[in-house]
């Protein structure tokens, strides 16, 4: 059973990690201070302090927890699939879906990118989990990839290590400007523009094969 003061852990942690979020989308992660966070969840920073030391924790947590999360998406939407090039489709369609769902996820990764956090203002135990998750999100993809080139349904001459850092970041970069275009060509095609990719980088993984 959970206890109050455990319900009571809870709900402040949530109301800091909305508060980081919101902050971070809204203006930026390097205009963003402890303070701002604290007084957005209402709280007060030694509150704050108590629940994430740094700034980095924060902004670290929210990548894990969304993290989390995208790998679940994805390898469930995998292992209902047979061959690589169905695998990778499968993992398009899912990757976009996701964000569609969850747009702020998406915002976060794309300031993530754009930040070189302090490991050494990271916990050790936090890092430990992020790196876990994200080998698990990489090891997914990857072993679509070689299943691919096994069953016939990728050119064998690909190389998995590269193609999956294809994949991750031009999927990232093509989701980010269907879902928040700045350019007006983007605009008008609407979610075409992500779903015509995603065929263009099935076809280049297999140019014979018959994409739906």
């Amino acid at each position: 059973m959970v206890t109050k003061r455990r319900m009571l852990h809870q709900a402040r942690e949530k109301k800091i990690l909305d508060s980081a979020r919101e902050l971070f989308i809204a203006r930026g992660y390097q205009n963003i201070t402890i303070r701002d966070i604290a007084a957005g969840a209402g709280l007060t920073r030694r509150t704050v302090y108590a629940y994430f030391p740094t700034k980095e924790e924060l902004m670290m947590t929210l990548h894990l927890n969304g993290l989390i999360k995208r790998v679940e998406v994805l390898e469930n939407a995998l292992e209902k699939k047979k061959t690589g090039i169905e695998k990778i489709r499968a993992f398009g369609l899912a990757y976009y879906g996701h964000y569609k769902k969850n747009p702020d996820q998406l915002l976060l990764q794309v300031i993530l990118d754009a930040e070189k956090l302090d490991d050494t203002k990271i916990s050790s135990s936090l890092l430990s989990r992020f790196r876990l998750a994200n080998a698990e999100g990489h090891r997914t993809l990857e072993e679509a990839l070689a299943l691919g080139k096994r069953d016939g349904t990728i050119s064998s001459k690909i190389d998995v290590k590269l193609y999956f850092v294809y994949l991750v970041f031009t999927f990232r970069a093509v989701a980010k400007q269907t879902l928040f275009p700045t350019l007006s060509p983007v605009n008008k095609y609407g979610e075409k523009f992500y779903y015509d990719y995603l065929k263009l980088i099935l076809k280049a993984l297999k140019p014979n094969s018959k994409i739906r």
